[in-house]
């Protein structure tokens, strides 16, 4: 018995699209993130978290058995700016870096804010009024490029979120500028502090979280790239991700 033309048809594209998302690339990639909780992050020497595994899922459709390499963000940066077939992530997509990279995604979503220890009495109700103190934010991170393109005043740069946190809680710096999963991450990771400690003192928005290739690099990686990303998250994998790091609030379905 004939297989009707449309259905065969069909046939045939699903099987095209499956061998294209399963071809390895012909140019090896050169995948760098950091250690930045809790999207991607190092514990015990082994790298994790819900990008982490977004990303291995993608190599395992793609066939792509290149190392993913922990590096510090700023020199990430430079490096997938410059070096053919690099691969960063998570990143924040802005304005400054629009047209350095091609964008994959997004895959996460970060709602930022500026965060007070419960014991200060300061209120703010806007970024003005956020001017007036000193802020603490991540090195080279968007949120240090944020403050510094809005001429913030006093921003006191720290390598790690943890410093950020004690130097909140001493009372070194009267705001953390940062998002909401990065401070409950950090702070699940203390045996010094509680969630309780840390208040919300400012909202301002939410930002997506992107994997970006230096320019140079072919579209055909790129193409079987958003090939996988989209098949993950039409199967629900990448939702599932989340959800086993107890982290929904940052998951987006790309195609909302």
């Amino acid at each position: 018995m004939k297989m009707p033309l449309a259905n065969a048809t069909r046939l045939f594209a699903a099987i095209a699209i499956l061998f294209s998302a399963s071809v390895r690339s012909e140019e090896p990639l050169y995948i760098m993130t950091e250690d930045w909780p809790p999207l991607n992050f190092v514990e015990n020497g082994v790298l994790k978290g819900p990008a982490v595994d977004i990303v291995k899922e993608i190599q395992a459709l793609t066939r792509s058995k290149d190392p993913i390499y922990t590096l510090p963000f700023s020199r990430a940066l430079k490096i997938a700016s410059s070096k053919k077939n690099s691969v960063l992530f998570s990143v924040n997509r802005n304005k400054s870096r629009e047209n350095n990279f091609k964008w994959l995604g997004p895959i996460a979503v970060k709602e930022y804010a500026f965060f007070k220890n419960r014991l200060s009495e300061l209120q703010i109700f806007s970024l003005e009024d956020a001017r007036l103190y000193t802020i603490g934010v991540q090195r080279s991170a968007a949120t240090a490029e944020f403050l510094a393109a809005e001429n913030f005043p006093e921003i006191s740069r720290v390598k790690k979120p943890k410093q950020a946190l004690s130097m909140l809680m001493a009372n070194r710096i009267d705001l953390w500028y940062d998002t909401t999963a990065t401070v409950t991450e950090t702070i699940n990771k203390t045996d010094e502090f509680e969630q309780d400690n840390v208040r919300i003192a400012l909202k301002l928005e939410e930002r997506f979280l992107y994997i970006v290739f230096n320019r140079k690099t072919s579209d055909k990686i790129i193409s079987d790239w958003q090939g996988a990303l989209d098949h993950l998250y039409k199967n629900g994998t990448i939702r599932n991700i989340f959800q086993h790091h107890k982290m929904i609030p940052m998951y987006h379905d790309k195609r909302q």
